[in-house]
């Protein structure tokens, strides 16, 4: 039944998140927590995650748009691996950072999402505003994602044992298969979809998860 109930998550967290550009995280992980210690929640839903938008970036990548990716990706990526850390060395806490448009958006998305996973709401409300086509808005948003995917799960293998991924590898496996089908879903969807329904979405979304995070639900 744990299993089941992952994969529903996993599969309609993908598809109905495709164009928002974020979500599938901050729903998965939580109901991976009720299954396992909180590391390695965040650990197995990074790893799910991370697959998943590499196929999500086989099936946009052609949209990418290199300039973002180059300002607010890279940053990400750095400030990623420093969030992650986070996970084992306290200490870290005491940083703090300036603001200042892509490169500082990206610092702190990757940042939250190395700490909680977070770094998608953050990052959709950056990438939104700069009036990409729905095709780049979603290409580029999932290629910044990998990249900050593959910061963290440098970190997060600390939890993700041989034994810890022998024991559950067929969740792995069909977590991540019903996230790829959901993410094919919304790719041969997006065709219908106008940029002005993503943008709803995107609004619609962030004020949900505004709404999660302050009712203690995430």
């Amino acid at each position: 039944m744990d299993i089941f109930f992952i994969c529903v998550i996993a599969g309609l967290a993908s598809l109905t998140t495709f164009y928002s550009g974020f979500g599938l995280g901050t729903l998965l992980m939580p109901v991976m927590a009720l299954f396992f210690p909180l590391e390695v929640a965040v650990a197995l839903t990074a790893l799910v995650h991370f697959l998943t938008n590499l196929f999500k970036l086989f099936l946009t990548y052609r949209h990418i748009e290199w300039h973002i990716v180059l300002r607010f990706g890279v940053p990400g990526f750095i400030m990623a691996f420093i969030g992650a850390l986070l996970e084992w060395h306290p200490r870290l806490k005491k940083l703090s950072f300036g603001r200042d448009h892509l490169i500082t958006g990206g610092m702190l998305s990757g940042f939250f999402g190395g700490l909680a996973g977070f770094q998608g709401a953050l990052r959709s409300m950056f990438l939104i505003r700069f009036n990409l086509s729905k095709e780049a808005y979603i290409a580029t948003g999932v290629c910044i994602a990998s990249l900050i995917d593959l910061s963290r799960m440098s970190v997060y293998s600390i939890s993700l044992s041989k034994q810890l991924l022998g024991e559950n590898l067929h969740l792995i496996i069909f977590a991540t298969c019903t996230a790829f089908l959901g993410a094919y879903a919304g790719n041969v969807w997006l065709k219908k979809v106008t940029i002005d329904l993503v943008q709803r979405i995107v609004a619609v979304s962030l004020v949900l998860f505004a709404l999660a995070l302050g009712s203690g639900l995430l």
